[in-house]
């Protein structure tokens, strides 16, 4: 959805709340604003938990809530008109071969949402050995998605065998970024995996994520497109970053 489709619908939902000529108008309006927060945010978000509150509100004028609804959404228009030009570094850690197809999900939850990719399929040829050129691309973002698959991956440190995405988690935790962690957990045996080799070091990989986070579990790759979509948003309005200004 681009910013002036999301616009549009948040005026037709605001010209929707202004007159409420009877219930069932308003009550159309809910759902469309429910389902509109929270293609944006997570039920966590404090935008929505007040739109929650008012619409729970008892012994209340529908006409009444709806104006104070109509003021939830100018403020989310305001918003997000106020950042438009700011733009953050996401970067997004995850084996490879078992999760191209969520890989390109993240990458469109992160590009749609209008901030900057950085992962794996932009790294360049540099001087830097491969720990030291990831180091510098994570010192670089904002924000640290991290999604487990199926496979632990290429070993970094053969002493401790730590695969390069938990050098990469440990790094992002190490300089204290916020970590959004997602899980695979469907029913498909993922390609490539390394279950059979590997899987007690991915279980215990896991293991540490979920006691340090706490993780959301997906089973494919639009479920995980959206969730990265609601979390980051969520991320980023409750930990703003310095992110990126974009000047025109």
């Amino acid at each position: 959805m681009t910013k002036k489709e999301l616009f549009n619908e948040i005026d037709e939902l605001i010209d929707l709340l202004k007159n409420p000529i009877a219930f069932t108008t308003y009550d159309r309006a809910i759902y469309q604003m429910d389902g509109l927060l929270l293609s944006l945010m997570s039920k966590n978000n404090e935008t929505y938990k007040n739109f929650i509150n008012i619409v729970s509100l008892n012994n209340t004028e529908y006409v009444y809530k709806a104006n104070m609804l109509v003021g939830i959404l100018k403020g989310l228009k305001n918003s997000i008109e106020i950042s438009q030009n700011k733009r953050y570094q996401v970067f997004i850690s995850s084996t490879y071969k078992d999760l191209i197809k969520y890989r390109i999900a993240a990458l469109n939850a992160v590009i749609f949402g209008n901030n900057i990719p950085a992962g794996m399929e932009d790294f360049k040829a540099s001087h830097l050995n491969p720990t030291e050129y990831i180091k510098n691309v994570i010192d670089c973002s904002d924000y640290y998605v991290l999604i487990i698959g199926q496979r632990y991956g290429s070993i970094q440190d053969a002493a401790t065998n730590t695969s390069f995405t938990m050098m990469e988690y440990n790094y992002a935790m190490e300089r204290g970024m916020i970590v959004i962690p997602f899980i695979y957990n469907g029913k498909e045996v993922l390609p490539d995996n390394d279950l059979y080799y590997n899987r007690s070091l991915l279980d215990n990989f896991k293991s540490t994520v979920s006691i340090k986070h706490t993780p959301a579990y997906f089973t494919n790759e639009y479920e995980l497109q959206k969730m990265i979509t609601q979390s980051l948003n969520d991320a980023i309005e409750k930990y703003p970053k310095s992110g990126w200004i974009k000047f025109d």
